[in-house]
């Protein structure tokens, strides 16, 4: 990002990049005669100072804030974990009424042949006893 202070801040590498520096400016002037006040180092150093104040402060702002993030993926992996046995009982279970309705159709299907062939039996039972020949008052009393 740049920075009105004639610097850079560049947060994913941690750095602050500074140009137009004025170190020893009056000095290199004060040689070929043209003086210039004393102070453009320390004025420079300041600045300095002041942007490496405040992008740290930045810094420590984004470290707050990557914390607050990773404690809050720890509370959803938590959560997912939770979510995770939550669904393993439950697949449990489903797997538990399967094998009961499986063992439910096995005696069903058994209940029905058995019907079945109770059935047949019982018409071949009548027709077995159509052949005998009973008196009226047998038959009345049978019908």
């Amino acid at each position: 990002m740049a920075l009105p202070e004639a610097a850079l801040y560049w947060p994913a590498q941690r750095a602050l990049l500074v140009a137009d520096l004025h170190f020893e400016k009056a000095s290199w002037y004060a040689r070929f005669g043209q003086f210039l006040p004393p102070h453009d180092s320390q004025a420079t150093l300041d600045v300095i100072e002041t942007l490496v104040e405040r992008t740290g402060a930045a810094l420590h702002s984004v470290a707050d804030r990557i914390v607050g993030v990773d404690a809050a993926a720890n509370r959803i992996a938590e959560s997912l974990r939770e979510q995770a046995r939550d669904l393993a009982a439950v697949n449990g279970e489903v797997a538990e009424i399967e094998r009961f309705t499986r063992e439910n159709l096995t005696v069903v299907s058994q209940a029905r042949a058995a019907d079945e062939a109770l059935a047949g039996q019982g018409a071949r039972l009548m027709s077995l006893v159509g052949r005998f020949r009973l008196g009226r008052g047998v038959a009345r009393r049978a019908a």
